[in-house]
């Protein structure tokens, strides 16, 4: 209908061309149509082109090579531009790097911590092996070289300990070698050195590809020595040592050491000053940092280990009577016969010594227990072992105690404070005490001994004061040579104390210096064998 009315319209009004032709034209399939002018179209090109070949002298079969070769060029860069895909090649290709570096990472993990425990199991080896001929040593001050039966134990004691750290030789492809002395290195031709080479293989995986072995050797080597730091001249087994007040204490080659753990375990205060080879602190080595109190070469240390009491085993092993003896002399009538000599004679006091052993007892309080030396009065002792049971002992100015038979180095006479509670010594003033120790028997190198009481009042160990108390005070001045043991109490150097004794030693409880002390030592020449402080340390 609407194409009548269309019609009817057109008649009056002129419409333009394009219009009328497309309405005139019938309906087609416009896909169809595509087609065929598609086919005709090519058909066209071909005929143009062949013509066009033809024209030229151009072979149809070689253009067409040309345009198939244009072709795969063509879908070649198509192939490169086309972008689908290519993280997961990329991913794939990552994968295999980055499992190759984390099996290597965890490869090279194992190899270090293998290496960081064998480094432990070769130090703790080392040091077992260094104890051994510390303590061999200790016992034996004279070695120079440790015995073949420390070097055995030594050995052995490196071993298992390696072998307690992880690294047993012969399993798990181990191998534990203890050398003494150190095969190579600084220290090959000491003899207190301990070397300890810890090995193990351990097995290789993805390492292999680049190594070449199925195993890479992981090595650990370390040495420890037992060296010798000097002489030690003061040890407190217990308490504190202290330096007060303006105490000039000079020992240059010699060692203090304490064994208290405290925070004052070697205190210098106020105008002290000291001098020696080395401050030992089992603790803290308190105002040792000063240097105008700490004078060189004085070396200091704190958090040592304690040393062992040197004098222990030996005085246990002593006769210590537990009551006083039948026939002993009391105190009170050897100080009257002491009083009388001296009114009638300037020479001093012949003291007899029966049998090499002389027991005095107090007997109460006061003159009947205080074995004292007053007005000018010197005694002369014979060698031998002297016994104050219960009783003190108190030299005044200008009085003396001396051995006119001793020699360093041969007889001599030790003074035993015994009894419960023991007693005490005082030396004051300018009292003169001029003795050595004997070289032999149950108190060979000892010079003074105080016997621990079970009625001694326990003390603070970081206290100051531990009583009782024993002095040498004001300006004694003495001569000597032994060892001076007091495991309970406290002995205090006051005053202006120049000792020009050739070697003494000074194990206490507690230590304190408040005078001006010169304790020079020369053990050798006195032939007196002293405790030497061995350290073992880490060396290599």
């Amino acid at each position: 209908m609407w194409a009548s009315n269309f019609t009817r319209v057109s008649q009056h009004f002129s419409l333009p061309t394009w219009l009328r032709t497309a309405h005139s034209q019938p309906k087609v399939d416009c896909d169809n149509d595509r087609e065929r002018k598609g086919r005709s179209h090519q058909r066209s090109r071909a005929g143009n082109s062949g013509s066009a070949t033809s024209a030229r002298g151009w072979h149809p079969a070689r253009r067409r090579g040309a345009g198939g070769r244009r072709g795969r060029r063509r879908s070649l860069r198509a192939a490169l531009r086309d972008r689908r895909g290519a993280t997961a090649l990329i991913l794939a290709a990552s994968a295999v790097v980055l499992f190759g570096l984390t099996a290597l990472a965890t490869e090279g993990g194992s190899w270090y911590y293998t290496q960081r425990n064998s480094r432990t199991a070769s130090d703790m080896a080392a040091m077992a092996g260094a104890n051994i001929l510390y303590w061999d040593a200790l016992a034996d001050p004279s070695l120079t070289a440790p015995t073949a039966s420390a070097r055995s134990r030594a050995i052995a004691a490196g071993a298992e300990t390696a072998g307690g750290n992880g690294f047993r030789a012969g399993e798990q492809a181990t191998s534990v070698a203890i050398n003494i002395p150190p095969a190579s290195g600084p220290n090959q031709g000491n003899g207190f050195a301990v070397e300890a080479i810890v090995r193990r293989n351990v097995q290789t995986f993805v390492s292999a590809l680049f190594l070449g072995a199925d195993s890479v050797e992981v090595a650990t080597r370390a040495v420890a020595a037992s060296y010798d730091a000097g002489p030690v001249c003061i040890q407190t087994l217990h308490g504190s040592m202290t330096f007060t007040g303006n105490t000039s204490a000079t020992s240059p080659t010699c060692v203090f050491a304490s064994n208290n753990r405290g925070n004052q375990s070697i205190s210098v205060q106020g105008s002290a000053s000291v001098r020696a080879s080395l401050l030992r602190a089992s603790g803290t080595c308190a105002g040792c940092d000063n240097t105008g109190r700490v004078l060189p070469p004085t070396g200091a240390t704190s958090g040592e280990a304690p040393l062992p009491d040197p004098f222990e085993r030996q005085v246990s092993q002593a006769p210590m009577p537990a009551s006083c003896p039948s026939g002993a002399q009391t105190v009170k009538s050897i100080t009257d016969a002491i009083r009388n000599w001296s009114k009638s004679n300037a020479t001093p006091f012949p003291m007899p010594n029966l049998g090499g052993t002389t027991y005095f007892c107090g007997t109460g309080n006061g003159s009947n227990r205080d074995f004292k030396l007053t007005s000018g009065q010197v005694v002369d002792l014979s060698p031998g072992t002297y016994y104050f049971y219960n009783a003190d002992i108190t030299l005044n100015a200008q009085t003396g105690l001396i051995c006119s038979q001793c020699n360093p180095g041969g007889p001599g006479v030790t003074l035993v404070l015994a009894g419960d509670p023991a007693g005490t010594i005082n030396i004051n003033g300018s009292a003169r005490l001029d003795l050595n120790a004997p070289n032999s028997g149950y108190f060979g190198d000892l010079l003074i001994y105080r016997q621990a009481s079970a009625s001694d009042t326990a003390c603070n160990p970081n206290s100051n004061n531990c009583p009782p108390n024993n002095l040498i005070n004001g300006t004694s001045s003495t001569r000597m040579v032994g060892g001076i043991y007091m495991p309970t109490g406290m002995l205090t150097f006051s005053g202006n104390s120049n000792n020009a004794m050739l070697c003494t030693r000074i194990v206490t409880h507690t230590m304190s210096f408040t005078g001006n002390s010169d304790m020079t030592r020369d053990c050798a020449q006195a032939g007196v064998p002293v405790q030497r402080l061995r350290v073992v340390r880490l060396v290599e």
